[in-house]
């Protein structure tokens, strides 16, 4: 169950929209009235006839391997830094896991 409902919003809120997206891209629609299926049409439309499509592809290409291969790395590794080489990051976990256990025993007594 505490996994369960997660799972849920996120296929209703984000799954389900890019699906659908997904599905209607390869149709011919205007938001009103029928639905038309036309394939890959739309697709062979865009990379032919839309100038700014071929730039668009190169710079998200650029962006995606950025994050990827810089960017990410490097928060891991300095998350790793931190982590090892800072003891009161050490310290303060503790202090703060030592709160929550001390915090549970007298706070469960004092309901009864």
């Amino acid at each position: 169950m505490l996994l369960g409902i997660p799972v849920l919003l996120d296929v209703v809120i984000i799954w389900g929209p890019t699906l659908a997206s997904i599905g209607l891209s390869f149709t011919a629609w205007d938001g009103i009235g029928d639905i038309h299926w036309v394939g890959l049409d739309n697709y062979k439309n865009l990379a032919t006839n839309y100038p700014p499509f071929w730039p668009a592809v190169r710079h998200n290409i650029m962006w995606l391997l950025f994050l990827g291969l810089i960017a990410t790395p490097f928060g891991l590794l300095l998350a790793v830094v931190i982590d090892r080489g800072s003891a009161s990051a050490a310290s303060t976990s503790r202090s703060c896991t030592c709160r929550w256990c001390s915090r549970w025993p007298s706070s469960a007594s004092s309901r009864s």
